[in-house]
């Protein structure tokens, strides 16, 4: 009912190419009657729209769950409730990303909380691995939707520093090896080839699909998008999608991906502009085409973000392959292949329950107790609670009071704790001052506390 292919060029995606006619010799029916033979047709035309509603529209992936990181080094789930589901298309990767505020040297992202590996299936294993340098976790191997929901639902957020920054982490989850950019919500792959001109680069990428979108070598519009393509998908030594259109290598434009993206971005040629209003990132004394008939987009090895102009020629020195970018294409079909869920940082101390109000009593009596609770994360050394004086603290509302409490954390995590506070009574007078919450490392928390204690009378006698 349906053939497949496989892209060659590094790009192993397995892609529908058509939905074949029936054979003339399939038998519903040994002896059909007009009646069967009337089924017979709706029933295989019905298949053959199936085919391909389910390769245009049935692919998805939800994740809604994420984490809340409390501890260094201990990896926490993330995409436990990840489903996945792709019709008669099957999974040949999938990526992981972490894409806003990813700090290298503290964000890994991992399967069960280790950053390589193989999850072994009986239809198709799955490796795994995570590069720190862009903050990726790659999926790989062709098998099923099940197995890739299998796997992706183990995936594990961990940081590793003592002290993070706790700026939320927005993963982001993809199908099929793209990365997703969400500042035009396009897709974007590298694909290694050091040896292939600009214009073979840009028939590969324009035959490329990503369940149904069209392929084309990127275009950058953006600063975002530019620093998107340099740090996540590996840009160096690769080809973009412009051009210089004219004779001598001054008019620049984007001449692949959508319409309205096929533009003019840059005039002149040493030390030209921007044409108003559009982006452009060429690395100093670029572009250069009138000397050498320069005329292709490429990043420049080792610039970081930088662009170059080169001839279209196969150049290994300076070519290692291009960025197919998906999205924007008229006609392409609304799909659901990314979908992303935020990770929080929790470091330090917490204290809820308070303010107080203020306690009373009278010398050698305690005061009735009042309570409030105490948490802490990242912690490296014992949580430690003190009472001003002329107050003393307990774990429990009818245990032993003192002060201070010291709490030990297991994991560098103290759970939420419930402290209860009273006045001792031990001499008349305003105690007052703040309950503090401190720990190694961590900001201290104070909780106010404001009292009296008056003097007690015996037998008519005020008993200091």
């Amino acid at each position: 009912m349906k053939n497949f292919i496989t892209q060659s060029d590094s790009d192993s995606r397995v892609i529908p190419t058509n939905v074949g006619t029936p054979s003339q010799t399939m038998n519903l029916c040994a002896t059909p009657s007009l009646t069967t033979n009337l089924i017979r047709r709706i029933l295989l035309i019905f298949i053959c729209l199936f085919g391909i509603i389910s390769h245009a529209g049935s692919q998805s992936l939800y994740v809604t769950s994420g984490g809340n990181v409390v501890a260094q080094n201990v990896a926490v789930s993330i995409a436990a409730n990840a489903t996945v589901s792709t019709g008669v298309t099957a999974l040949v990767a999938t990526t992981v990303s972490i894409s806003t505020n990813f700090v290298t040297g503290q964000d890994v992202l991992g399967i069960n909380g280790n950053t390589s590996g193989t999850e072994t299936y009986g239809d198709g294993n799955i490796a795994f691995s995570y590069n720190s340098t862009s903050g990726i976790l790659t999926l790989t191997g062709a098998s099923t939707a099940a197995n890739y929901q299998a796997t992706i639902r183990k995936t594990t957020y961990t940081n590793s520093s003592a002290t993070p920054t706790t700026a939320t982490r927005s993963i982001s989850f993809c199908l099929n090896g793209a990365v997703p950019f969400t500042g035009n919500n396009h897709f974007f792959e590298y694909v290694t080839n050091s040896a292939i001109s600009w214009a073979d680069a840009n028939t590969a990428a324009s035959a490329s699909r990503l369940f149904g979108l069209k392929g084309y070598l990127a275009t950058i519009t953006s600063d975002a998008e530019n620093t998107f393509c340099a740090s996540k998908i590996g840009a160096a030594g690769a080809w973009l999608g412009g051009n210089a259109v004219d004779g001598d290598g001054s008019v620049w434009k984007w001449v692949t991906g959508p319409a309205a993206e096929q533009i003019q971005f840059w005039s002149g040629i040493n030390y030209g502009s921007a044409v108003s209003g559009q982006y452009a990132n060429w690395n100093s004394q670029e572009p250069n085409s009138g000397l050498h008939g320069e005329d292709y987009v490429q990043f420049f090895p080792g610039s970081g973000s930088k662009w170059n102009n080169l001839n279209g020629a196969s150049n290994p020195t300076y070519i290692s392959g291009y960025i197919v970018e998906y999205g924007g294409i008229s006609g392409d079909p609304v799909i659901h292949i990314t979908d992303n869920v935020n990770v929080t940082i929790t470091q330090g101390i917490t204290a809820t329950g308070d303010p107080f109000s203020a306690f009373a009593t009278c010398t050698g009596t305690a005061s009735n107790s009042q309570d409030f609770t105490v948490s802490g994360s990242y912690l490296t050394a014992n949580l430690t609670v003190t009472a001003p004086a002329g107050y003393a603290l307990s774990t429990s509302g009818g245990g032993t009071y003192s002060s201070p409490l010291s709490i030990s954390p297991t994991g560098g995590v103290v759970d939420a704790t419930t402290i209860y506070v009273r006045l001792t009574g031990a001499s008349a007078g305003s105690p007052g001052g703040n309950i503090s919450m401190a720990s190694t490392e961590q900001t201290t928390k104070n909780i106010a506390v404001t009292g009296t204690v008056t003097a007690a009378s015996v037998g008519g006698i005020t008993k200091w």
